[in-house]
């Protein structure tokens, strides 16, 4: 590998892509829309997270047992992903180009294991209110209607992951929070190139738009508005959790959150807490609300992607449905 990797960390809806656009002025920076390139190697060798035809519990045994034969089997496995890796990397990457920036919101599952693989790596990680985080999966990905049953891994899972990590690899992560760099930019940017051992670039706040990220994932507004960063959307979030039931899904989360995790990710649970309570209340979408709600319980507790899978597989393989038999 000849260049470098960047990662940067965060939950989907947080202003990643923007952040992304931000660093990737620098001209030593290349980077893609969102790779998603090594979720499959790092996870693949995890008793969670991955459902597979041919069973995952039984490749995680013999990966194991492969790894037990080989001297500081981890290690050797780490760079070989390395290697995989920068292959793709070098190839992105233009020349006069030393880093590539990948961006890619759920790598918050393999976050440690990036943490351990990549030692030489910069990394930074985008924080952003989580009541925010949360209104923009229902604004953007359910038009409005409830769908957080469908990002449960990022809420209950991504969040913790990424709070550990800052607080287990302390100085490895240039942090920032979205509501931050909105409104200052240039004071937050500078710091995480300093962080990343890049020059600053002082004009990055009115050249971002002009960063053409090629493919399909991402935001395509990269954040930004008619006239540059849209600070609006800081507090876009109240319209949408203004319903008693999403008021009420809203506190239990906090709670569940706790101050200490919300305090390393730079917010205060009472403030958020009161930033709620003062949101005029509507009843719109109230009892779609509770009827979707109790759909998505139903879809965890049944495991139905998983199942809706199986039937896929042996629809095209010819055979019978074994879910009728």
């Amino acid at each position: 590998m000849t260049v470098t990797p960047i990662f940067l960390l965060s939950l989907p809806r947080s202003g990643s892509t923007l952040l992304q656009r931000l660093l990737a002025t620098h001209p030593e920076v290349a980077t893609t829309s969102e790779p998603w390139l090594l979720l499959p190697l790092l996870l693949a060798y995890r008793p969670s997270h991955l459902y597979a035809s041919y069973r995952q519990p039984v490749l995680l045994r013999a990966f194991e047992d492969l790894l037990a034969r080989i001297p500081e089997g981890r290690a050797v496995h780490h760079e070989a992903v390395r290697r995989f890796a920068g292959t793709f990397y070098d190839r992105l990457a233009a020349p006069g180009q030393t880093r590539f920036l990948d961006k890619t919101p759920r790598y918050h599952l393999i976050a440690e294991d990036l943490l351990d693989c990549f030692p030489d790596a910069g990394f930074v990680l985008l924080w952003r209110n989580p009541l925010a985080i949360a209104a923009s999966c229902i604004d953007t990905w359910g038009r409005g209607r409830w769908n957080l049953h469908v990002y449960r891994v990022d809420l209950y899972h991504g969040l913790p992951v990424l709070v550990d990590a800052v607080r287990q690899h302390p100085g490895r992560l240039a942090t920032v929070r979205y509501e931050d760099l909105v409104v200052e930019p240039e004071q937050h940017l500078g710091p995480i190139f300093d962080h990343l051992g890049l020059d600053r670039v002082p004009d990055a706040v009115t050249r971002f738009r002009q960063i053409d990220l090629e493919g399909r994932m991402g935001d395509p507004s990269g954040g930004s508005g008619r006239h540059g960063i849209d600070t609006a959307s800081i507090d876009r979030w109240a319209a949408t959790l203004a319903n008693p039931v999403r008021r009420a899904w809203a506190r239990r989360y906090l709670s569940w959150l706790g101050p200490e995790r919300l305090a390393c990710m730079g917010y205060d649970h009472r403030q958020l807490l009161e930033a709620l309570h003062r949101v005029r209340p509507t009843l719109g979408r109230s009892l779609s609300d509770l009827a979707r709600m109790l759909y998505g319980r139903r879809v965890i507790a049944r495991e139905h992607l998983l199942h809706r899978r199986k039937r896929e597989l042996a629809r095209a393989t010819g055979g019978p449905d074994v879910l009728s038999v």
